[in-house]
């Protein structure tokens, strides 16, 4: 089973302000929008499948070129 990683982090930050784990890519991606809502002006949101980066988003939730 592959486990989804959403790191969280603030503009200037080296280390994540929270880090989430799921089981499925519908409870991943589902997550994102709520994370944004709890970390408002976030500068990303980074999501990793089994130890592998896949994807960032910024604090509006749009795709960033990684």
């Amino acid at each position: 089973m592959t486990v989804y990683t959403l790191t969280v982090y603030e503009a200037g930050s080296l280390l994540a302000v929270e880090t989430a784990t799921f089981n499925s890519s519908a409870a991943t991606m589902a997550a994102i929008p709520d994370l944004l809502a709890k970390h408002p002006g976030c500068e990303c949101v980074k999501v990793h499948a089994g130890g592998v980066h896949i994807f960032s988003v910024d604090c509006t939730g749009a795709t960033l070129d990684d």
